[in-house]
C-alpha cells in the first residue's frame, strides 16, 4: 500500500533532527523557559540562512494591510484584544504558572500562539517556525528551512473583537525575496 501525492516532498530531514534535539534538549520547566530557548535556537537559525529588517517588516505590514483593506477577516491586533478581552490579567488570577502570568506582554503572547497556533502549521516538525511581532501589534510565524522561506502565516478572525470567533492562519502574500541575504 502506498499512499499517491502529486506535491513534492518539500521535508527538510536536517530541520527535522534539530526540531527532535530539541525537544530532547531543550529544558522543560516551564513553557516560557522552553519557549524562549526554542525561539532563541530558531531566531539564531534564522539568521544563518536569511535575514529580517525593515525591508522585511514593511513589506509583511503591507500584506497585513491588504487584508484590512478587504474588511472580511481581521488580523489580530493583540493590544485591541487584550484591552477588550483581558487575556493576560485573566491568566495572572487564575493559573498556577507563574513564569507565564509574569511574563510581559510580548512574551506572553508568543509562548500563547506559538503553543495554540504552532502545531496546526503545515511543517511543524520538519521545518522551523520563527515567530514576529510587527510594530508590537500583530504576530506572523515564519515557517522556513534552510532552502527556503515555507510561509508567513498572520492569525485571522472574522471578528476578533467576539470572544467565539473563531481564528485562523492564514498565509500572507509577501514576496520571500525579502528575506535574502
Amino acid at each position: 500500500m502506498y499512499f499517491k501525492t502529486n506535491s513534492p516532498l518539500t521535508e527538510s530531514f536536517s530541520f527535522t533532527i534539530k526540531n527532535l534535539n530539541d525537544i530532547f534538549t531543550i529544558p522543560n520547566d516551564t513553557k516560557v523557559k522552553y519557549t524562549e530557548e526554542k525561539l532563541k535556537r530558531v531566531e539564531n537559525e534564522f539568521n544563518t540562512y536569511y535575514k529580517y529588517d525593515e525591508e522585511s517588516e514593511d513589506a509583511i505590514l503591507e500584506a497585513i494591510g491588504k487584508i484590512i483593506k478587504e474588511g472580511k477577516y481581521d488580523p489580530l491586533d493583540l493590544p485591541k484584544l487584550d484591552r477588550i478581552h483581558h487575556l493576560k490579567r485573566y491568566t495572572q488570577l487564575s493559573t498556577d504558572d507563574k513564569p507565564l502570568s509574569k511574563a510581559d506582554f510580548v512574551k506572553f503572547y508568543t509562548v500563547l500562539y506559538r503553543d495554540f497556533y504552532g502545531p496546526s502549521l503545515p511543517s511543524y516538525m520538519t521545518k522551523y517556525m520563527l515567530l514576529k511581532f510587527i510594530r508590537n501589534r500583530y504576530i506572523v510565524f515564519i515557517t522556513f528551512d534552510e532552502n527556503k522561506i515555507e510561509a508567513v502565516h498572520v492569525p485571522i478572525s472574522e471578528n476578533q473583537y467576539d470572544v467565539m470567533s473563531e481564528v485562523y492562519l492564514v498565509p500572507l502574500k509577501v514576496n520571500f525575496k525579502i528575506f535574502k541575504k
